[in-house]
């Protein structure tokens, strides 16, 4: 047995959404569908739609015509077929629609995705009245409606109880099909007039899509001013580039930055401050600093380049660091006159001569190692033999 599909005019999301926030029977429109039309095309504009229809929402059949008009996914259905419904959607006045068109050149500025996001927020801010819930066509929905949610925006639309994203909506809700229907059928009308001024490239068959005839065409003529500049292959022919706008500048970084100060013995130090690079002290002799490598490159963001030592090249230390002989034999001249001096460290004791070095513990009764003018000899601990 095939596995059955869920019928197109149902109303599971919405019937969901009118439970879950408790929706009154006599409010009959409390959630909206939302579907777009065009986001695919090479030419030409983007449209979408909200529409809104009560719970209990038919469609009369025609009394020439006792077909009965079904609302599907506009894809689902013929030509015939969407103009039936486009036509008693417009015509009752129960139904609560927006349609908004996004042109080619504002598609080329924002990107496709952004207009479509802009798009479907204005329709839903153009319905009379505001639903409780959104019901979005698709896996986005659009940041101004998001922030509707639970307050009202900065325009003044009113909160929004919820806005959902519906995978293959179009296809199961019946608000977004009803909304689906809109906008294909009005792009489809914007698309036939286009053709008429715009002559030579079938428009009106294809409307903007990119099958071969109009690849030809495209081809043949050159693209015409409808067309998208950032849709391939429009694009490479153009070689045109979206502009930059502010939003897109380099943003400004501070980057952590190594210091090496004199005396740390190889210890670093890091700040997460921009310096400039006669700040930082390498502790190294005079004309190291030019044979540093940078790991750092000027990407036109706040950055110290910090010098980096090449590998395999034996460090040099500085002169000025390293005892001189006079400072060891004076060193050692301060040495007690009976050639032998006791360090406690802990409870080990040290006992250290001028010729040789003694270590003892008898605390514990444990074996010690003595070592006296290069001899070395072993015993036991006096406990330890006792």
């Amino acid at each position: 047995m095939s596995q059955q599909t869920r019928a197109p005019h149902d109303r599971v999301e919405e019937f969901k959404c009118r439970w879950s926030f408790g929706a009154k029977e006599d409010d009959l429109y409390f959630v909206a569908g939302v579907d777009e039309a065009g986001r695919g095309p090479l030419a030409g504009p983007v449209v979408m739609a909200a529409c809104m229809v009560p719970p209990d929402y038919t469609i009369p059949n025609a009394p020439d015509d006792p077909t009965p008009v079904e609302i599907a996914d506009s894809k689902s259905l013929t030509h015939e077929q969407r103009e039936r419904a486009f036509h008693y959607l417009t015509n009752d006045v129960r139904v609560k629609y927006s349609i908004r068109i996004i042109s080619h050149d504002e598609i080329d500025s924002l990107n496709i995705l952004q207009a479509t996001m802009k798009g479907m927020a204005m329709a839903v801010a153009g319905l009379d009245p505001q639903p409780k819930c959104v019901l979005i066509d698709g896996p986005h929905v659009p940041k101004q409606l998001l922030a509707r949610v639970g307050q009202p925006d900065v325009e003044g639309n009113p909160a929004l109880l919820a806005a959902k994203a519906v995978v293959g909506g179009d296809q199961r809700e019946f608000v977004i099909a009803a909304a689906s229907i809109l906008a294909k059928v009005t792009r489809d009308h914007i698309m036939e007039e286009l053709d008429k001024e715009y002559p030579g490239y079938g428009f009106a068959q294809h409307k903007g899509y990119g099958v071969p005839e109009h690849l030809e065409k495209i081809r043949q003529l050159g693209p015409c001013p409808i067309h998208r500049k950032s849709f391939n292959p429009v694009k490479t022919m153009l070689g045109w580039v979206r502009p930059k706008t502010d939003a897109s500048a380099p943003i400004k970084r501070t980057v952590p930055t190594v210091r090496r100060t004199a005396g740390s013995k190889g210890r670093s130090e890091a700040s997460t401050s921009s310096s400039s690079p006669e700040a930082i002290n390498f502790n190294s002799v005079p004309g190291e600093e030019e044979k540093h490598i940078s790991i750092f490159e000027d990407v036109g963001t706040s950055v110290t380049a910090v010098p980096l030592r090449r590998r395999g090249r034996p460090r040099k230390t500085n002169p000025e660091s390293e005892p001189s002989a006079a400072q060891i034999e004076s060193s050692e001249s301060q040495l007690p006159s009976d050639d032998s001096t006791e360090v406690t460290l802990g409870r080990r004791r040290t006992r250290s001569t001028r010729g040789g070095m003694k270590a003892s513990d008898n605390t514990d009764g444990d074996e010690s190692v003595t070592a006296d003018d290069g001899a070395t000899s072993k015993r036991k601990g006096r406990k330890r033999a006792q």
